[in-house]
């Protein structure tokens, strides 16, 4: 059985209010610093040989972190963590979950690939609000 996942306005995103902490020990970043999180956006779903995977933003507040001085979070340990820990307690699967490439980072975005579980469990929690 094939299963068909389409986004939409209302099941893309979730809307979360979440401090998360960066520790300074990623490649691009010396920086430690709580971020506020603001919400989550399943932005893409494609489909390889049955498989789907996908594009999750975690976007912060800029105020809480300047990419422009403390560059991406792209990488940090800590963040990774804490973010995984957030979408579990959200009841969205995390496993798998991982920063996507550099250069999907964004001004107040940190780009994640994802993979099945964690879209089907994204809309699950998003159809429910």
């Amino acid at each position: 059985m094939t299963q068909e996942f389409k986004l939409t306005d209302k099941n893309s995103i979730i809307p979360v209010r979440a401090i998360l902490h960066t520790n300074g020990k990623g490649l691009y970043t010396k920086t430690a610093a709580q971020v506020e999180i603001l919400e989550l956006e399943l932005s893409s779903i494609s489909e390889e040989d049955g498989e789907y995977y996908g594009e999750l933003c975690v976007y912060f507040d800029g105020t809480t972190w300047d990419v422009e001085k403390n560059n991406v979070i792209y990488t940090d340990p800590l963040f990774l963590t804490e973010t995984r820990a957030m979408l579990e307690k959200l009841s969205i699967a995390s496993t798998g979950v991982d920063y996507s490439e550099r250069g999907w980072q964004g001004i107040v975005h940190v780009s994640f690939d994802v993979g099945q579980q964690t879209i089907e469990t994204f809309l699950k929690v998003a159809n429910r609000r």
